[in-house]
Parts: structure tokens; sequence; C-alpha cells
């Protein structure tokens, strides 16, 4: 039993190293509207079907906060800030679409301490409280939890 863990994670351990995108030290180029010029990721049924309800009427955006949720539990924060980025663009609206950017650019003990990644998180914090009376008390306890922490 011992021996087949010891494979699956050195599997993917290797698969994580394969497929992740390489973390940059400056920030993206900024595009038209201000926000990150970028192609918007393919939604992907193999990441599962975790579903976090947010306050949107915009069926593309839920589908793209989950994906960006599933992915920032898979300790893939560059990718799940792609997919929030998207249901921002999709919505932008939806306070939960910036915390979700926020939080992808966050203190988190696997990512080094960059000074344009803090200042993203932060205005990205701040964008969610702006839109957080719209948003359900759920949502609006973590927009304000994460604003403290930024």
């Amino acid at each position: 039993m011992a021996r087949k863990c010891r494979h699956v994670l050195v599997l993917t351990l290797a698969m994580t190293l394969c497929f992740a995108p390489a973390r940059g030290t400056t920030p993206p180029a900024p595009g038209p509207a201000g926000g990150v010029a970028a192609i918007a990721p393919a939604l992907d049924s193999a990441l599962g079907a975790t579903h976090f309800e947010i306050t949107t009427r915009v069926p593309g955006a839920q589908e793209y906060f989950d994906q960006g949720y599933r992915l920032l539990h898979a300790f893939n924060p560059e990718e799940a800030e792609r997919a929030f980025r998207e249901a921002a663009r999709l919505d932008p609206r939806c306070a939960m679409a910036h915390w979700g950017v926020a939080i992808s650019n966050g203190n988190n003990i696997n990512v080094p301490r960059l000074p344009w990644r803090d200042s993203l998180a932060y205005r990205s914090a701040q964008q969610s409280l702006a839109l957080a009376p719209t948003a359900s008390p759920r949502e609006r306890a973590l927009i304000e939890a994460l604003a403290k922490r930024t």
C-alpha cells in the first residue's frame, strides 16, 4: 500500500511540474481596460464538479467561477486567476469574481511574495468590497474577511 501511495505521489508531482505554468517575477502586461490581455481559458470538465453558488445572472460567470474555485483548491493560482478574470469579464458586477482574483494573488505559503501580486490582490479585494452589497450574506462574509487579510 505504501509503495502504491508513493507511486501516486511521484506521478502527481511529475504532472504538476510538467503542466503547471511557470511563475513569473514581473507583472503581466495590462490589456486595453487595465486588466491582463489574455484569451479566455477553456472550461475543463475534468476538474471535477465542485460548485460554489455565487450571486450572478450570467451562467458563464458561474461556470468560470466554479472552475477558478476548483483550480484554486488544486494549488494552481495562476489558472484560477484566469478563470476568475473571465467570470469578472462576463459579469463585471459579480463581487465574487473579483474576490477570486484577489485570493488567487494574495498571501500563499506556496507562492513567493511579490509586490505587484500584493497590490493586485488589494485592488481586487477593494473592487469586491465595493460590490459586496449586492452579494449574499455568505459572500459578504468571505469578501470582508479577505479585505482584512490583504
